[in-house]
């Protein structure tokens, strides 16, 4: 069977598939233009996972790190990321995602160089609380990143722009 971020061509098809999905029911009735919006990132980066490391999808884990983290890349505290196992093709992988950047804040932080005051939240946060796990989030850059307990895990995969 093939991966639903590779067989939709078209966002609104892949969309589709997502709502269809009985676990998924919690999101029906929010626009297609918002969950587009909130499920871009963690699809863009199942597409680049599945076309130049197509290994990757059949480990049983993977721990990815995002360095530089802002804006919608962060929104809900990056609890569309954990959509990557089922965009991936692979819904018993285990996907640890490290979200990394001086505009995201972990519970009860308040680091003073933070641009805002916590990670964007869109409307459909309270509907996927429950629903989808949130990343791991680490304010700051790669020094903060490399002196908290994920810095000491073994990474798979780490993208970095803007730190």
């Amino acid at each position: 069977m093939t991966a639903p971020v590779t067989r939709h061509k078209k966002p609104h098809y892949l969309l589709r598939e997502l709502l269809s999905r009985s676990e998924s029911s919690t999101l029906r009735g929010l626009s297609q233009e918002l969950l587009g919006s909130l499920i871009t990132a963690p699809a863009s980066l199942a597409r680049w996972i599945h076309s130049f490391h197509p290994e990757l999808c059949k480990r049983p884990a993977l721990h990815i790190v995002l360095m530089g983290v802002a804006g919608m890349d962060g929104v809900d505290s990056g609890r569309w990321y954990s959509l990557l196992p089922w965009l991936l093709g692979n819904e018993s992988l285990k996907v640890r995602v490290t979200l990394v950047g001086y505009e995201l804040f972990g519970e009860g932080e308040q680091p003073f160089h933070a641009k805002r005051k916590a990670t964007l939240t869109s409307p459909a946060e309270a509907r996927v609380a429950n629903l989808l796990a949130p990343a791991r989030l680490i304010p700051g850059g790669v020094a903060a990143f490399m002196a908290s307990p994920a810095g000491q895990e073994p990474v798979d995969l780490f993208f970095g722009h803007g730190s």
